[in-house]
């Protein structure tokens, strides 16, 4: 029984145990909600201070007065507001009623539903382009805006991250992402948000694992690609290893696997992992001299099937450009 202190002393000295945090990604959650709370606390003001404004006692008397006698609201308002409460709920049923079923939309609730939906698909296709476009500073206030007057939706939060992180203000990305991670499975929301975890210098308890599983995919047996992975629990280790997982489940139709997998070797130059989704990528889009640089980055450090499979991808290419693929 006496090793597993000195186990913990040794992982203790190691360092990597002082930078988690807690479990991922309920702590991040916790954290950020706290963050977010400190930043938006109000100024407190001391009573000597209020005391020695001129108009204080009077403001104090005043005050006090209106919560103890709070001004009588006339009944005509009261009776108004009712009135307009049954008049909508009776004009709603009269709707309904007047359906085939009762329990489908209303037209006016489908025509409303279609504007909704179309104003929610203008802002995501502004802030796309843009980010596409290479400014992703015009994306920002559209889908702001949008999530300003709306709940948050999945797809719009994490196009915002996008521009955020390209903006290099990944503050804002930790802001926006943080508070929502419980409540949402989804990867594209969790990896955005390790990635800002790890920038803020960040690393929780199973957040490497959950960057692999989505590197690595559900079956875990690209082994050489897990070899030639970051090593260790540190907030560098989970910047390269959220790029990746972000390049390996994005919609490569878009720009945003391509960053992602261009920063995992800003971070990490050489890296094999990232360069063999960064050099699949550029082949599918037919951009075949990139994909061949790109492969041709990673092949010092791949190993095994990944170093064979990166080789055989570059012949392709070289094949395909001179055949006019």
């Amino acid at each position: 029984m006496i090793f597993a202190p000195l186990i913990a002393i040794a992982i203790l000295a190691s360092g990597q145990a002082s930078s988690k945090l807690g479990h991922w990604p309920e702590a991040m959650a916790v954290r950020a909600k706290a963050r977010l709370a400190s930043m938006h606390q109000p100024k407190q003001v001391s009573a000597n201070k209020v005391a020695a404004h001129p108009k204080a006692a009077k403001s104090k008397t005043a005050s006090g007065a209106s919560r103890s006698n709070p001004k009588p609201q006339a009944r005509g308002s009261v009776k108004t507001t009712t009135q307009q409460k049954a008049a909508s709920g009776q004009t709603k049923h009269k709707l309904k009623a007047n359906s085939a079923d009762p329990y489908l939309p209303t037209p006016e609730e489908m025509a409303a539903e279609q504007v909704f939906f179309a104003n929610w698909s203008a802002a995501i296709s502004t802030g796309q382009a843009a980010i596409d476009a290479g400014t992703p500073s015009v994306a920002v206030p559209p889908l702001q805006a949008w999530l300003q007057n709306n709940p948050p939706d999945n797809s719009t939060v994490s196009l915002l991250a996008d521009a955020y992180f390209r903006l290099n203000d990944p503050n804002d990305a930790y802001n926006l992402l943080g508070p929502l991670i419980t409540t949402s499975s989804d990867p594209d929301i969790l990896l955005r948000a390790s990635l800002a975890a790890a920038d803020a210098g960040e690393v929780y308890i199973g957040q490497r694992e959950y960057c692999i599983q989505w590197i690595l995919g559900s079956s875990g047996q690209l082994t050489d690609d897990a070899n030639t992975l970051p090593q260790g629990n540190t907030p560098a280790a989970l910047r390269v290893l959220s790029c990746i997982a972000l390049a390996s489940q994005s919609d490569w139709s878009q720009s945003n696997p391509t960053y992602y997998s261009q920063q995992a070797l800003t971070l990490d130059p050489g890296n094999p992992v990232a360069a063999e989704r960064l050099g699949t990528i550029y082949m599918g889009q037919s951009r075949y001299s990139e994909a061949i640089a790109a492969f041709q980055s990673g092949l010092a450090r791949a190993e095994g099937g990944l170093l064979t499979s990166m080789k055989a991808s570059i012949s392709t290419c070289q094949w395909l450009q001179s055949h006019g693929g």
